[in-house]
């Protein structure tokens, strides 16, 4: 909730209130500004940084030029977050909200939840595991695969599956 409040303030803040001189401030603060998604002058340094990249090939470009880009850079990279953050949050109310992209699933991560207590259970069995530090899920099921009695042995409990954040991907086909 408060992350809310703190977006809808600083959105508030890039609508409504300005410096007196009625511009915005481009500085090292639009990094962390929760409305750089909206503010005009990030957008717009965006989009010039972007179209001034695409004039001429990387290759040629001046020391000069290139310092003046990677300055630019890092609001850039935080624009093209916002862009990506809005794009998820509309795929997740409407899969067809954004043509020609998608949400594909986050990848799952399996680890065990209590390694010590997996290994006195598999050990009362016979079944050894070479205790790490990092014990691996893969391990202890092919050290389970490898015994001949593994009847009634349920890793569930042990288990614990986490899923990555979904990532946009392009639809194949989706080039409208």
């Amino acid at each position: 909730l408060s992350h809310e409040l703190s977006q809808i303030a600083s959105h508030q803040l890039a609508t409504e209130l300005k410096p007196e001189d009625g511009q915005y401030a481009l500085g090292g603060h639009c990094l962390w500004c929760n409305a750089k998604g909206i503010c005009p002058v990030a957008v717009k340094t965006t989009q010039m940084t972007v179209a001034e990249t695409t004039e001429t090939k990387v290759a040629e470009l001046t020391g000069d030029k290139l310092g003046e880009f990677l300055d630019k850079l890092p609001l850039a990279e935080k624009v093209f977050e916002e862009i990506k953050k809005a794009a998820r949050e509309k795929l997740e109310a409407d899969p067809d909200s954004v043509p020609g992209w998608k949400l594909q699933a986050g990848s799952a991560r399996r680890s065990i939840k209590d390694p010590e207590k997996l290994l006195n259970q598999l050990n009362t069995r016979g079944i050894e595991v070479k205790a790490k530090i990092n014990l691996s899920v893969t391990e202890v099921e092919k050290a389970i695969r490898k015994h001949t009695n593994t009847e009634g042995i349920d890793l569930s409990d042990y288990i614990k599956t986490t899923r990555t954040k979904p990532s946009l991907r392009k639809q194949k086909g989706g080039d409208k």
